[in-house]
């Protein structure tokens, strides 16, 4: 399967592209931890986003903080390969544990449990244009100019915009937590 991407993506690297995924996923855990998802926009596809701000204003909604402490990534296999006219898409099996639990405003758990790890495969799905553009080392916001650090939020801090990732590279396209 390796192999079959790189003849559409020459640079692609597995072990990379694993390090990629894990960052990712941890990434959006944090995100509705904090329910602040800024951070990880440009890694997502636009109905991603929008599903992972559902699940924010629902916890919102009902005055709950999402935990998800002694959170890691266990395990992270390539699935499966295709191509479509346009884009490149990859499925992925992430294994993650976490104590995953809901507490109210009070402290009090909800739901959940936060003495006991909770084993969880997540289904996900990555998806690259195929003639996307290279990344050079200094990524310029395309609102304003401004240079950004695109790995770590790929949100400019001056003009708010963001640096769309789709054009560029993999996108966390769907999954399921």
């Amino acid at each position: 399967m390796i192999e079959e991407i790189k003849q559409y993506d020459s640079n692609f690297s597995e072990s990379g592209f694993i390090s990629y995924i894990n960052n990712i996923f941890v990434q959006i855990k944090i995100g509705i931890v904090l329910k602040n998802l800024i951070n990880i926009r440009h890694f997502v596809s636009s109905n991603l986003y929008e599903q992972l701000e559902g699940v924010v204003d629902n916890l919102n909604k009902k005055e709950l903080i999402q935990m998800y402490d002694e959170l890691n990534v266990y395990d992270t296999k390539l699935l499966k390969f295709s191509k479509t006219d346009e884009k490149l898409v990859l499925e992925v099996n992430l294994i993650s544990r976490a104590l995953d639990y809901q507490i109210d405003k009070n402290g009090k758990i909800v739901r959940g449990n936060n003495k006991r790890r909770i084993e969880q495969n997540n289904y996900l799905t990555f998806t690259k244009k195929i003639n996307t553009k290279e990344i050079g080392r200094m990524m310029k916001c395309p609102s304003c100019g401004a240079t950004l650090e695109v790995n770590k939020s790929g949100y400019c801090p001056y003009c708010h915009g963001i640096f769309d990732l789709d054009d560029y590279n993999w996108i966390l396209d769907s999954g399921r937590f």
